[in-house]
C-alpha cells in the first residue's frame, strides 16, 4: 500500500490533503459552535455537544491556568516542529508521508483553536445502546489518530526508519 501511495502522491497532493483536513475541521467547528451548544442527537449512535478541552487527548493534562495553557501550547508547537522536520526527512527519502500530514494538519487546526478560543473545540460523541466512547472529539482528533496509526504501520514504530 505504501508503495502505491508513494508513486501516486506528490508534494502538491500532500498539501491538498492537509488543506482538506484543516478546512473540514474548521468548518465543522464553526457549525458546532452554533449548533451544538447543548446536547443534540444527530442519528443513532452519533450526537454533538460543545466541549472546550483545555488539555490534550481525552481531556488529559487539563491546563486550567493561563500560564499552563501557554506552556502546553508551546510544548505542542515544539512537537509539531519536530514532526515537520521528521516528515520532511521522510519525504526527501521518497517515503509516503500521508500519516504525518494527517497528524500535522489535525494538530495545526487544534492549535488554531487554542489561539482563538483558549481551548480545543470538541463536539462529536459516539455511543450506542449504553456503549459510549469515553470522550468528545473533533475531525482534527480523528485525523491525528488515523495519522498515528498510519505512521506506526508504515514505519513499524514511530522512529524506526527516521534519519533524525
Amino acid at each position: 500500500m505504501n508503495f502505491l501511495l508513494t508513486g501516486i502522491l506528490g508534494k502538491g497532493h500532500y498539501f491538498v490533503i492537509m488543506a482538506l483536513v484543516v478546512a473540514i475541521d474548521r468548518l465543522t467547528k464553526v457549525w458546532a459552535l452554533t449548533t451544538c451548544l447543548t446536547y443534540r442527537a444527530l442519528m443513532p449512535g452519533l450526537s454533538c455537544e460543545l466541549v472546550f478541552n483545555k488539555g490534550i487527548s481525552w481531556g488529559m493534562l487539563q491546563a486550567d491556568s493561563r500560564l499552563s495553557q501557554i506552556a502546553l501550547t508551546c510544548a505542542l508547537i515544539s512537537i509539531i516542529v519536530f514532526l515537520l522536520y521528521y516528515t520532511y526527512k521522510r519525504f526527501e527519502r521518497g517515503l509516503t508521508i500521508v500519516g504525518e500530514v494527517l497528524v500535522i494538519a489535525g494538530s495545526l487546526s487544534n492549535i488554531a483553536d487554542r489561539l482563538l478560543y483558549g481551548a480545543v473545540v470538541d463536539f462529536i460523541h459516539i455511543g450506542y445502546h449504553g456503549l459510549e466512547f469515553p470522550t468528545f472529539f473533533n475531525i482534527a482528533d480523528a485525523a491525528i489518530v488515523l495519522g498515528v496509526l498510519m505512521m506506526l504501520k508504515s514505519t513499524k514504530g514511530f522512529c524506526a526508519s527516521a534519519d533524525v
